[in-house]
């Protein structure tokens, strides 16, 4: 049986998708309320197959293998199902140990994946609106993947990369070092920045994410121009207090204004000044993270 219960909602979407293409019946699980605590939120995704392969986790463990039953159950019917566990279910023999409770959709061979796979693809937003079978419905928003332009000229940036390709992170490298593209794995994008206004390659977008790792500071002002004009949601820059004193200096010679300026992250990283590369680059992804969740 194949098993993936740490896949993103991305990747679940699209583990679904493929098995359906291959002429496999599959179900799409979804959390649509809870109650009290649980490990999980509304909106958390499952994938089940016919052939009980899985993707993603509705509790963590703690009972998917009997979600997996109901699901493939669900299948054999056709009939989409309502399902209550934890607090306040009849099911007295499947308990959280948090003690909260979640009430599941369980929607055997749902049609419209194709059709959010392919928004997925192309960064647009998705919503399902799932018929709940008791004249409610339920709405699943499925934002695009959080996409990371990291730039630089230093070993932060590989170390970023690293870091952010184990989370199902969109990558965009960019490099005035060609030596250091050779080092990027595979998958993810890397563009030589040849030139500090050779930036026709980059896009940004409301799930994008901007952060900046240039030891020489020349390479900034162009790219920070364009990330701060743009609607990313996030844009921080590495550096000390003197170094983002000539940076600001340097942006409103270009013409943008305090409040532009005002959106960097400087120095970047969520744990204060880190000076080891693998250490700023967590301290930067974590810093991504906490404003990718308060979107």
């Amino acid at each position: 049986m194949g098993l993936d219960p740490g896949a993103s909602r991305h990747q679940t979407l699209e583990a679904l998708h493929r098995w359906q293409q291959e002429g496999e019946q599959a179900a799409l699980v979804v959390i649509t309320a809870i109650e009290g605590r649980t490990s999980r939120e509304v909106g958390t995704i499952m994938a089940v197959s016919a052939d009980g392969k899985v993707s993603g986790s509705i509790s963590g463990g703690c009972f998917d293998a009997a979600v997996v039953t109901e699901a493939q159950s669900v299948l054999a019917t056709g009939t989409t199902r309502r399902l209550k566990l934890g607090a306040g279910s009849p099911w007295i023999d499947i308990k959280l140990p948090c003690g909260g409770g979640i009430e599941l959709l369980i929607i055997p061979d749902p049609s419209y994946i194709a059709e959010a796979c392919k928004a997925i693809a192309h960064r647009a937003a998705y919503d399902f609106v799932l018929d709940k079978g008791d004249g409610g419905t339920f709405t699943l928003a499925i934002a695009p993947r959080l996409r990371l332009i990291v730039a630089g000229n230093g070993g932060e940036v590989p170390a970023l990369v690293a870091l952010a390709s184990a989370i199902d992170i969109e990558i965009v490298a960019v490099l005035s070092e060609r030596a250091l593209l050779d080092r990027l794995g595979p998958g993810i994008k890397g563009l030589h920045l040849f030139l500090p206004e050779a930036l026709d390659n980059l896009a940004f977008d409301p799930w994008t994410a901007v952060a900046l790792f240039f030891h020489d500071h020349d390479w900034e002002p162009p790219l920070l121009h364009r990330a701060l004009a743009s609607n990313a949601f996030f844009v921080g820059a590495m550096g000390s207090i003197v170094t983002h004193a000539a940076r600001r200096n340097a942006l409103l010679a270009r013409g943008l204004s305090e409040a532009d300026i005002a959106r960097i992250a400087s120095p970047i990283g969520l744990f204060g000044p880190m000076r080891d590369p693998q250490a700023l680059a967590v301290s930067a992804l974590a810093q991504v993270i906490a404003a990718w969740r308060a979107l």
